[in-house]
């Protein structure tokens, strides 16, 4: 592996990470809002 493909992997790696990160805040925004909605 040289180090321009190490580099890609590692990019996909944190998007991948910052996609999931991203999800769980959006679903405990969802989940905030419709708990604002409860009251």
């Amino acid at each position: 592996v040289n180090d321009v493909e190490q580099f890609q992997l590692t990019i996909e790696k944190l998007k991948k990470m910052i996609h999931e990160k991203q999800k769980q805040s959006d679903e405990s925004v969802t989940k905030h809002r419709v708990n604002n909605l409860n009251i």
